[in-house]
């Protein structure tokens, strides 16, 4: 398929459907952060491990 026909194909689907043939939302809160935490490496460095003591206070 070129790029012609999928813009066609795409127009079409606008024309018949009356609008975007896909749904259109804006993100929540959480999925944005969620996106953010996926989009930032995390890092062996970035942790260490808890001692006894802090278990509890958790």
């Amino acid at each position: 398929m070129t790029t012609s026909q999928a813009v066609l194909l795409y127009f079409k689907q606008i024309a018949l459907q009356k609008g975007l043939p896909f749904p259109v939302k804006i993100p929540d809160r959480q999925e944005l952060f969620i996106d953010q935490l996926m989009d930032s490496p995390i890092k062996q460095a970035d942790f260490r491990p808890l001692a006894r003591d802090e278990l509890h206070e958790r």
